[in-house]
């Protein structure tokens, strides 16, 4: 049910309607929830990234 959700939600957008985010914000949820852990598997490689630049 969780992913029809998200499907449908998906399809919207890549339609251009970002009304769907309004009318199931389960969608938008999850959605957010996805970006968050992304952002979180990611910062440690760009922390680690920036250390190795700023050596002197």
């Amino acid at each position: 049910m969780v992913e029809l959700s998200v499907i449908e939600a998906v399809q919207e957008v890549d339609r251009g309607s970002l009304e769907t985010f309004i009318e199931r914000p389960v969608s938008a949820g999850l959605l957010l929830v996805a970006a968050v852990l992304l952002v979180i598997a990611l910062l440690p490689s760009i922390r680690k990234g920036r250390d190795e630049v700023f050596v002197e």
